[in-house]
């Protein structure tokens, strides 16, 4: 791994785990959510979008005040 690479994943964490990260990928799976639940039954991803229901309600709680829990993720994931 690069360090520009390092550089952007520390950057991605630290955006990750602050309330402006916390809204912005809350409100990116919101959308998501609505587009793919537009889709024909036939075709819809029904797994996608509720593992994408998932996060949303992760992420929404985070607004309300649950960064360790956030922070906690986003080390394993970084860590891997």
């Amino acid at each position: 791994m690069t360090i520009d690479t390092k550089e952007k994943l520390r950057q991605a964490g630290d955006l990750l785990t602050s309330f402006r990260g916390y809204y912005i990928v809350s409100q990116a799976l919101s959308i998501a959510i609505t587009e793919l639940d537009k889709v024909s039954e036939e075709h819809k991803e029904v797994n996608k979008i509720k593992d994408m229901e998932l996060l949303y309600e992760l992420f929404n709680v985070a607004e309300a005040g649950v960064e360790d829990e956030i922070e906690r993720v986003v080390k394993y994931f970084s860590e891997r």
